[in-house]
């Protein structure tokens, strides 16, 4: 598989130097170039990805978007691979608003992710939800389940709601005993009905307990010429347990100048303060972009003697206007220590 090998040793406050910044940034394009090579080929006999905005979904021209991915479904099922995945850029989320969706169209034997998710879990946003609460979701939650509970492969026993939205429960939704379910901040339900039966698991197990901190500070924010690429900086920020459950609270936001388009790797790193006392603490950083969750980076602390880094990295579509930011999420109260950082490069 590709992997991003690391070109420098970064200390917490470190600072990097543009030479130091173009390195890292080849060194992830080497580690993309490989990763786009892989798309639509068999490795193996193992696995094989589908990008459903592939213009080979749409001979027409005109599909709807729910037909492009009910196309690369189809495309998917007749490889002989052992793992078949269909990928969904957010530029078509909400496809279930298309007039020609149909649950019939995915199969338990297709795992169908959402740009910006970093594990193979299944995400209604991928299956085509509505986020807005006008239009049922109660279907595709239930599909998910249902998938995820047959699933050997990638993504297999987990349900995940990521994406910031109001989801319509115009029918209760059945919980399997086998599979497990994270629903993370800003995901609201609405509707008359609930979810009913017990998960496996649930994450976080009480809201309550869960401590959000928006990385809302900067030292260091600039592009350089024509070329875009931005650097925010945090001071330290503490995770704090009120008002902050929402993925569009105050924060620093890294905006993509006048007269860029494109796609962009944003690439960073968390330092997250250890305690010896309470060692343990499941930490997430959500990257946003204007409002909506488009990745998701998480560990678990161990040691409580040392500080702990958690890496940002993600491929996306991009635009003038367009915002980015981050969001922490931890179990446990935590800071976000300074020098932590992100970075935004236009690739292509």
């Amino acid at each position: 598989m590709a992997q991003y090998n690391r070109q420098s040793t970064f200390l917490p406050d470190e600072v990097l130097t543009a030479e130091q910044l173009e390195d890292e940034f080849n060194a992830i394009q080497a580690a993309i170039n490989d990763i786009d090579s892989r798309v639509g080929s068999v490795e193996g006999g193992l696995i094989i990805v589908y990008n459903a905005a592939d213009p080979a979904f749409s001979p027409l021209g005109g599909e709807s978007f729910a037909a492009r991915v009910a196309n690369a479904i189809q495309a998917a099922l007749a490889v002989d691979a052992k793992t078949r995945v269909v990928w969904v850029p957010k530029f078509m989320w909400g496809y279930s608003a298309d007039h020609d969706f149909n649950l019939a169209m995915f199969d338990p034997s297709v795992l169908v992710v959402r740009e910006g998710s970093l594990k193979p879990w299944y995400d209604p946003v991928a299956y085509g939800v509505d986020l807005t609460g006008t239009r049922k979701a109660d279907d595709i939650i239930q599909l998910c389940i249902n998938h995820a509970a047959q699933a050997t492969g990638p993504g297999s026993r987990v349900v995940a709601f990521t994406v910031p939205g109001d989801y319509m429960l115009d029918n209760d939704v059945t919980h399997n005993s086998g599979v497990g379910i994270i629903v993370l901040p800003g995901v609201n339900f609405t509707g008359d009905s609930e979810f009913v039966g017990s998960p496996a698991w649930k994450y976080p197990p009480d809201p309550e307990t869960v401590l959000y901190a928006q990385v809302r500070r900067t030292t260091h924010q600039s592009f350089d010429g024509n070329v875009p690429v931005g650097v925010v900086q945090w001071e330290q920020v503490d995770l704090d347990p009120q008002g902050m459950a929402d993925l569009n609270a105050d924060a620093t936001k890294l905006t993509v100048p006048e007269g860029f388009s494109g796609i962009a790797k944003i690439g960073g790193v968390l330092n997250i303060s250890a305690d010896s006392l309470d060692p343990e603490a499941h930490i997430q950083a959500f990257v946003v972009k204007n409002g909506g969750s488009i990745a998701l980076s998480e560990f678990t602390t161990m040691d409580g003697d040392d500080d702990h880094s958690v890496a940002i990295d993600v491929l996306t579509a991009f635009e003038e206007g367009d915002q980015f930011w981050v969001t922490v999420v931890s179990d446990r109260q935590r800071h976000v220590r300074a020098g932590s950082r992100m970075f935004f490069h236009q690739i292509a």
